[in-house]
């Protein structure tokens, strides 16, 4: 599974904790968001945290919102940096869901409003 859809790369950077937690794994999205929940403004990161067993009913798929930062930290607390291709596929597949049903149009949307500016 590439880490395309279409022509567009979505993925920021990708993390192993080596299973130190039950959400072991984060993907960093290219979907910037910069106002929180409450409309504090800010300039995060989409992404998700996920087990092993990320599709499944006792797994965990959670969105997270992540500093740019945490891309490049040293002793990441997300842990050691991989390529998306070297997730679970099921990980993969949880992601890619998600990017399909949640995210893509948000992202495609604001992207032609900047080209349109």
């Amino acid at each position: 599974m590439a880490k395309e859809s279409g022509q567009v790369s979505v993925i920021k950077a990708v993390f192993d904790n080596g299973g130190r937690t039950a959400d072991r794994y984060t993907v960093i999205s290219v979907y910037k968001i910069h106002e929180d929940y409450l409309g504090t403004p800010n300039d995060y990161y989409l992404g998700l945290f996920m087990s092993e067993n990320a599709g499944q009913p006792n797994g965990v798929c959670m969105t997270a919102q992540l500093h740019e930062s945490y891309a490049d930290m040293e002793d990441n607390p997300l842990g050691m940096e991989m390529d998306f291709e070297q997730l679970p596929e099921n990980v993969q597949r949880a992601f890619w869901n998600w990017w399909e049903t949640d995210i893509k149009d948000d992202y495609v949307a604001e992207e032609v409003e900047c080209e349109d500016r």
